[in-house]
């Protein structure tokens, strides 16, 4: 399909053509040269889904504004403009809700991570649904987010399964919280964790990374005393303060 501006009325004629059968119609929009700057009128959902698909039409954002009906269709509309989103994201008004969907979406991981520093993290502790999408991504990326708060940090954690996938969190995310926070942080935690405490106890955890991670920080701030392995096995053994 040529380019030139003459051709134009061509495009738009193939664009409208709501009476294709929707495989015809797939293969015109994918040779046009050009992108439509709005959804052609009286267009059939199936059409205007192939539009979206195949990136048919501008990302702009009277677009989005038109499937303001259609939830679904905004999703893959931003989905499949990713990366003209982020590149730009004050451009289009998007809110949490929708951001929100994208994080379950197919969209690469650094693009979530970077979806979840846009949104509103605040609100997230009256949001369990949402702090279980976001911890994940957070901890295969980079936890350090700009003004996280001591009760976003600690929702973040505790809506986080499987509990190996808390303790990565709270590593990446102990920064904002100061000493008495990281206790009651511990203590919400199951055990052996919710045993570091102070006393004369000696909690055993696993050998793995993120234990190993979790008993330096913690040796470091002066929330347990002393850390090593037990005689027996390859456990991480943690030696408590007796008093606060």
């Amino acid at each position: 399909v040529p380019a030139e501006q003459d051709a134009l009325p061509l495009r738009k004629f193939l664009r409208e053509a709501g009476g294709l059968p929707d495989g015809a119609y797939r293969d015109y929009v994918s040779a046009l040269p050009r992108k439509a700057r709005s959804f052609p009128k009286d267009l059939d959902a199936a059409k205007r889904r192939i539009l979206v698909e195949e990136r048919g039409v501008t990302f702009e954002a009277e677009n989005l504004a038109s499937l303001a009906n259609d939830t679904e269709m905004q999703l893959l509309f931003v989905t499949r403009n990713i990366d003209k989103y982020l590149a730009d994201p004050a451009a289009i008004s998007i809110d949490d809700d929708l951001r929100e969907e994208l994080l379950k979406s197919d969209i690469a991981v650094e693009k979530k991570r970077a979806v979840v520093g846009l949104m509103d993290l605040a609100q997230i502790k009256d949001r369990p649904e949402r702090a279980a999408l976001v911890g994940p991504i957070l901890a295969r990326t980079d936890a350090n987010l700009d003004g996280i708060t001591f009760e976003t940090a600690k929702t973040l954690i505790l809506a986080a399964e499987p509990t190996p996938l808390r303790i990565k969190l709270l590593n990446g995310l102990h920064l904002t919280m100061d000493l008495p926070q990281v206790r009651e942080t511990l203590g919400l935690l199951p055990r052996p964790y919710s045993g570091i405490t102070v006393g004369y106890a000696r909690p055993r955890l696993a050998n793995t990374e993120e234990n190993r991670t979790l008993v330096r920080w913690l040796d470091d701030r002066d929330v347990i005393s002393s850390y090593g392995e037990a005689v027996w096995s390859d456990d991480i053994v943690v030696y408590l303060y007796h008093r606060r």
